[in-house]
Parts: structure tokens; sequence; C-alpha cells
């Protein structure tokens, strides 16, 4: 099985349009949003883990995401990277 990285991210200060450009950005570099709600706080998002070692799949996962959602906002972001071995968090 694959590693994967978990996602769960809060988006501050959006309009509508610009939450729906960034989903539609993040499902183009094939992110997945796992948990639907009304709001935007704290949606969980996942992907297949990029290759390399935790800290770098992370830095790298990280960086995917925050390029779907620039200019409009740099959201604050946990990560959690191949839960299946051994855990790694890290609180943007």
């Amino acid at each position: 099985m694959m590693p994967f990285i978990v996602v769960i991210a809060d988006f501050p200060d959006l309009k509508a349009g610009e939450l729906t450009d960034i989903f539609a950005r993040l499902e183009k570099e094939n992110w997945t949003k796992m948990h639907h709600h009304s709001g935007h706080l704290y949606t969980v998002w996942n992907n297949l883990a990029f290759p390399g070692e935790a800290g770098a799949a992370i830095k790298m996962a990280r960086h995917s995401f925050y390029s779907c959602c620039t200019p409009y906002c740099i959201p604050r972001l946990v990560v959690e990277w191949d839960p299946k071995e051994q855990p790694c968090y890290i609180t943007m």
C-alpha cells in the first residue's frame, strides 16, 4: 500500500467563489476532500504521499497545497503522513 498524506485545512476570510476555486485547484492536483460540511473551517483532504521520508513528503505536500490556495490565502494546516507505520504530525 502506498503511503498517504492527510491534511486538515482552515481557510480564513474567504468569499464563496474563492473557496470554490481553491477546492477545484486542489482536486485538479489529486487532493480528495474527505469531509463535507457547510463551513470551510477544518476541511479534511487526502492524497497519495509524495516519495521520500516523512519530512520531505510533508514539505512537498504542504507546497502543493499552498500553491493551490495562492493568491487567495495561506491556509492553516495540520499534516499527517503515512499513519499505518508511524504518524508524523506538523501544524502550520
